[in-house]
């Protein structure tokens, strides 16, 4: 069974929590709302050093990403917004989710834009035993050189 988990960056602690995505409406228990709806993005994750405790922590929405399913050559998870090395680690691609194609895909120096030439699948076997991550999108923006048009 494949494992669906998320990560996000947390409002309150400034560090990542991991588990399962919930969207909550702030309004939920007023039937007469005279404002449009306003909702929070949780993460509903163990804390740390406590795996039976599960704690609902808001999180930045920007942040929020989808467990791949896969791990790099350490063992690391892979999130969509990662930041991954292949062959080598000046080689960069942005993990993201390709909805025209339906699936996890990496693009080379975060060039999601360009379908045939800079985008690859992560079930791609050449380049699997190269994979590590390096960084993510939203802490180590730097690692992604986009390129001026």
């Amino acid at each position: 069974m494949r494992e669906i988990k998320f990560r996000g960056k947390s409002k309150n602690l400034n560090e990542w929590c991991y588990g399962t995505y919930i969207f909550t409406d702030d309004n939920r228990n007023n039937p007469f709302r005279t404002e449009p709806l306003k909702g929070f993005h949780r993460i509903v994750f163990w804390c740390s050093g406590d795996w039976n405790t599960w704690v609902a922590e808001e999180v930045v929405p920007e942040t929020i990403g989808q467990y791949t399913g896969l791990k790099d050559k350490n063992g690391k998870e892979i999130y969509e917004g990662d930041i991954i090395g292949c062959y080598h680690r000046e080689i960069k691609h942005l993990i993201f989710y390709n909805e025209k194609q339906g699936r996890f895909m990496a693009a080379f120096n975060g060039d999601m834009e360009n379908d045939y030439t800079n985008l690859c699948g992560l079930d791609d076997s050449r380049w699997n035993a190269s994979k590590e991550v390096i960084g993510n999108i939203h802490d180590n923006p730097e690692l992604i050189k986009k390129e001026e048009k």
